[in-house]
């Protein structure tokens, strides 16, 4: 690769990046192999997150967060595609309407063997059949359309096809710039901001060499989670001998918010196609000579998928989740495709 082109660091760094992730596709459904190589693409919950003046573990922000915010869950009560008339709201028109907010092109498929809510591919929301909170179904269409799917299409409009495929790490930042946009919207409840904690320490059982019937008695036991939820978060944090990226999202979230709430980044700057927090000295260099295009799509900040009866008011500075749906302070069709191709909310 030539050392003087347009972004030649993002390319080399990408390159190392997928000769590990090839390596971790090569090696699933080994343990021994699998989990040092997902620790060091993904991380524990060693990973630093900012908090005030200082730098804390995420596992440490992780237990602070099961202990204090409350385990509340709404009714699970919108369909994933209406199919009866008198189903006018669905997970899936959700979907659209922020699409069209953003004038992308989307498809939704519903998907049975969806072991998440939902996840996202190049232009498609992959949903799990079943049904949802109104509050949730939101949250979810500004996760994966105006977070994963806009920064994908901003990425493919511009000079640098690495922007595209995403840079070096992208896949945590990409994570924390769609939850920051929940938080914005005023979607992040107290369930959620619970079952992001709870990802990072089904991630350290599993490394720290639990089963993973060890891993789901944990979270159901110690910190009140359905036998339902602690399984899929025990299967997130086992698949594969031990593909676990949970740690990312609540790292990565926190890590995101402390950049814009000090002037650092913008998120529709992190959503200029796919990229990282690290990137953006160079890429706005890159923009003085026209290699890194203002983004061809965007969203108002705050939008949030209308939906009958609407939605908690907008984002707070505080760690603590309300029951009002404010913010806290606090796999997909392939199980090789989970892997590296699509992110899984």
């Amino acid at each position: 690769m030539a050392k003087d082109m347009p972004g030649a660091p993002l390319y080399a760094a990408r390159i190392e990046e997928l000769e590990l992730e090839l390596s971790l596709l090569a090696s699933v459904g080994d343990p021994g192999a699998v989990r040092p190589i997902a620790a060091r693409l993904y991380g524990k919950g060693d990973l630093p997150v900012p908090l005030g003046a200082s730098q804390r573990p995420v596992r440490d922000v992780a237990r602070r967060l099961l202990a204090d915010v409350a385990h509340e869950r709404e009714e699970e009560v919108l369909p994933a595609e209406a199919e009866e008339e008198e189903e006018a709201v669905s997970a899936a028109g959700l979907m659209h309407d922020a699409a069209q907010h953003a004038r992308l092109e989307i498809q939704v498929k519903i998907d049975a063997r969806l072991v998440s809510d939902a996840a996202a591919g190049e232009r498609t929301v992959y949903l799990a059949d079943r049904r949802f909170g109104a509050r949730q179904a939101a949250r979810l269409a500004v996760h994966e359309v105006l977070g994963h799917l806009l920064s994908g299409a901003n990425g493919r409009a511009q000079p640098l096809g690495v922007l595209a495929l995403g840079t070096a790490g992208s896949f945590a930042d990409q994570e924390g710039v769609a939850i920051y946009l929940e938080e914005e919207a005023g979607l992040l409840d107290g369930h959620r901001v619970r079952t992001l904690a709870a990802r990072v320490l089904a991630t350290d059982s599993m490394h720290e060499g639990a089963s993973f019937h060890e891993t789901v008695r944990m979270l159901h036991r110690e910190y009140g989670f359905s036998a339902l939820d602690a399984v899929v978060m025990g299967l997130r944090a086992h698949r594969g001998g031990g593909v676990a990226r949970d740690a990312v999202y609540l790292s990565a979230w926190l890590r995101v918010r402390h950049a814009i709430e000090h002037g650092e980044a913008t998120s529709l700057e992190l959503r200029n196609g796919k990229l990282t927090l690290v990137d953006l000295p160079l890429m706005r260099e890159l923009a003085r000579d026209g290699h890194w295009r203002p983004p061809a799509f965007r969203s108002q900040p705050g939008y949030c998928p209308s939906f009958a009866g609407g939605v908690g008011p907008k984002r707070s500075s505080s760690l603590r989740a309300t029951t009002s749906g404010t913010s806290p302070a606090t796999s997909p069709p392939s199980r090789l495709a989970s892997l590296t191709r699509f992110d899984a909310t």
